[in-house]
């Protein structure tokens, strides 16, 4: 199978897409294909194995269906190839795999978190049910319907919200001192699959969350608007966490950076070369920089793999997944879905990516030092890192990352990556002191040790009162749920 992307105008709908797609992420690398019919693949093995249907049907006494056995023998073949990758899906399975790919769901559009105080509302999505009912961000859930929802539990309380669209859920959350009992109806809810943010310094940040049929368009969409600018100076694309999706979707966004060339290699069982091709793609002109960790898969290294090999974007973080190997999607004529290996795909420069990932150009560890490192070298000079329970802004954008941070011994302390970060300044463990020197070009080195350092489980934090001290261009402000990190210009 050969595939070509050209680069589309944005008068261009997903209608007018590629009759075949390929699908590529963490459990999928796929190409919807009809199968043939069963007759062309009549052999004396499929008789012997019909024979064997038949009989068990018909005769074993447990009163077994064709339909059970039907399953169990694709089961059976599917599991002898020790292959995760390849997979029977029923009609609901494969409505859940779409739906994940897409960030679809059924529920009332709340994102939740788990904190001592118990589950609260982190997020409530606009135009959802829990929005029309009243539900806020802050909220306590307590109970959903008649179930109390207590640490034993809070873990299912996403489960209990969850249901069959249509259906009514009600939910009981404190707010305050007050005691509120909200009823709404489920309904499908779609997640972001693009979000963006444009920051001080004219740097564009766009996070990819799922590689669906229409993110490259809202991809493209928003990298157009940021071209718009004035002051447009550079980019960042977050695929951290982003386990793939449709390898279309990947080549349309890479269409952005690079013209005419291969996107990917894909090798057959044969050894055959099947090269996935860019034609009449753009550039940009600009310093890129694509932040990648160990969840990054498929697509998303598809597209990091490609930008690295042309010399694009540098790549930052931790090595990626290394799922780099492509399934073609059969349909059965029950509905169901066959999902097949059958390729391995190759970067532009044939570097492997299966079970070997994409190494990163800046290692980088943690995610909320990943961000501020390469916010930092896209330009972005002055930091606000704000943490309300677990809600993370970076100046006023909502992040992903967490903000790690304890109260002990009568102390604020914050991992010590962060606070190197928010300085500029790079971190040298001294093990004889048993701490840290900070290192700023053109000034002293700092040392902070003893009572000012310590290890909490295999991470080293830091006194963050003592490290605003030794750096005033740091400000620590509030408590540990309510907490603000500042960090003027480096000079």
């Amino acid at each position: 199978m050969r595939f070509t992307f050209a680069k589309k105008s944005r008068a261009e709908s997903s209608k007018s897409r590629l009759p075949v797609w390929k699908k590529i992420g963490l459990s999928a690398v796929v190409a919807t294909i009809a199968l043939p019919s069963w007759s062309a693949y009549a052999s004396e093995a499929s008789d012997r194995l019909q024979q064997v249907l038949d009989i068990l049907s018909t005769s074993h006494v447990s009163g077994v269906t064709e339909e059970a056995l039907s399953d169990a023998a694709i089961k059976a073949m599917v599991d002898s190839l020790n292959d995760p990758y390849t997979e029977f899906m029923d009609k609901q399975q494969w409505s859940q795999f779409e739906g994940s790919l897409a960030r679809n769901y059924v529920g009332v559009g709340i994102l939740i978190s788990h904190t001592a105080e118990g589950v609260y509302i982190e997020q409530v999505f606009k135009d959802s049910s829990a929005e029309a009912a009243g539900l806020q961000p802050d909220d306590i859930i307590v109970k959903v319907n008649d179930t109390d929802i207590t640490p034993e539990n809070a873990k299912d309380v996403a489960t209990y919200i969850t249901g069959e669209e249509n259906t009514n859920v009600t939910i009981t959350v404190l707010r305050g001192a007050e005691r509120l009992v909200l009823t709404m109806p489920r309904k499908a809810v779609s997640l972001p699959v693009v979000e963006s943010a444009y920051l001080d310094g004219g740097v564009g940040y766009l996070k990819v969350y799922s590689f669906s049929d229409d993110s490259d368009e809202q991809f493209t969409e928003i990298l157009e608007g940021f071209q718009a600018k004035s002051d447009f100076r550079s980019l960042v694309i977050d695929l951290r966490d982003n386990p793939g999706g449709l390898l279309e979707s990947a080549g349309y966004m890479a269409s952005n950076f690079i013209k005419d060339s291969v996107l990917i290699h894909t090798k057959t069982r044969n050894g055959t070369d099947n090269p996935v091709n860019i034609v009449g793609g753009a550039t940009l002109p600009l310093p890129v920089y694509v932040l990648v960790n160990e969840n990054s898969a498929s697509a998303s290294e598809i597209l990091a793999g490609a930008l690295q090999d042309y010399k694009v974007a540098v790549i930052a973080g931790t090595n990626t997944y290394g799922k780099g190997s492509v399934q073609s999607i059969y349909s059965l004529s029950d509905g169901s879905k066959l999902k097949v290996t059958i390729e391995e795909y190759l970067t532009p420069l044939g570097h492997p990516v299966n079970k070997v990932g994409i190494k990163p150009d800046l290692v980088l560890e943690g995610g909320m030092n990943q961000l501020l490192q390469v916010l930092r070298l896209a330009g972005v000079k002055e930091f606000k890192v704000e943490k309300n329970r677990s809600v993370v802004t970076v100046n006023g954008m909502q992040v992903d990352d967490s903000l790690p941070a304890v109260e002990e011994d009568g102390k604020l302390w914050v991992h010590s990556r962060v606070l190197a970060a928010l300085a500029g300044a790079e971190l040298k463990w001294v093990p004889e002191a048993q701490g840290v020197e900070l290192i700023v070009q053109g000034k002293a080195p700092v040392l902070l040790s003893g009572s000012q350092a310590k290890m909490v489980g295999d991470y080293l934090f830091l006194d963050a009162a003592a490290f605003a001290q030794s750096f005033p261009g740091v400000k620590v402000e509030g408590t540990l749920n309510q907490l603000a990190l500042g960090a003027s210009a480096v000079n």
